[in-house]
């Protein structure tokens, strides 16, 4: 029996959600296996590893291994990972002008955000809260000293700078924001996309100091650097 098609539109689109993730994470895996030349036979990144690098659940990256999988790009070997196939000679991968474009979009769509967030931040944040803020921006600064913060600690970090403002809008706004940006990101920079960012990168710790000080001008100066850095961005 054919099932009737439901008028109820909010439940067609959560599996819409969950696809475009799933997708997404696909072709940025895709894209890693054409840049960084991986021939048939060869060997992907750890499922940890491309969840780091991705900022998603494992559960999400085991969604887009079966994807490319069922394509025939990719084959699990159990117990030892996934290798590429001889279908990967055949990749056709989305053009670098409409990635660059998509790029400048998510990250417009980011840094609109949490610049606009900071004027509510300054306002109501309190002490405590800077200070517990400034004490994450310490571990992460840390972990880029130590080359260990990758894009997950990131948006984790980016997160809690929106969190401090109260608004539970803004953050879920925000939290979608951070990840599309660096999903995107992936897609444009594959070879590099589970690196942590150079030693030299702005630093979070200056961005916590300024709102602290209730220095609106110098916070969104210091947090508009700190995203232009170099190691976050295409064409560096």
């Amino acid at each position: 029996m054919v099932r009737p098609k439901s008028n109820n539109q909010s439940i067609e689109l959560i599996p819409l959600q969950k696809s475009s993730l799933r997708d997404t994470a696909a072709e940025v895996i895709k894209r890693y296996i054409f840049a960084t030349h991986l021939g048939p036979g060869k060997g992907l990144p750890t499922e940890r590893e491309l969840s780091d690098g991705l900022a998603v659940s494992r559960t999400v990256v085991r969604e887009a291994l079966t994807v490319l999988e069922i394509e025939g790009l990719i084959e699990r070997r159990p117990s030892v990972g996934y290798f590429t196939t001889e279908r990967v000679q055949e990749l056709h991968l989305n053009s670098t002008q409409a990635l660059d474009r998509l790029l400048e979009q998510t990250f417009e769509f980011r840094v609109s955000i949490e610049l606009g967030a900071q004027h509510i931040t300054i306002r109501k944040a309190t002490d405590n809260t800077l200070a517990d803020l400034a004490q994450k921006a310490r571990e992460i600064d840390q972990a880029m000293d130590n080359q260990a913060a990758h894009a997950e600690a990131e948006v984790n970090f980016h997160v809690s700078m929106l969190m401090a403002s109260g608004n539970e809008a803004l953050v879920a706004a925000g939290r979608q924001a951070l990840g599309e940006y660096f999903r995107v990101l992936a897609l444009v920079r594959p070879d590099s996309f589970i690196k942590p960012p150079d030693a030299g990168a702005s630093r979070h710790l200056p961005i916590v100091k300024a709102l602290a000080t209730r220095d609106l001008e110098l916070a969104q100066s210091l947090l508009w650097q700190h995203c232009q850095f170099p190691a976050w961005q295409a064409n560096a």
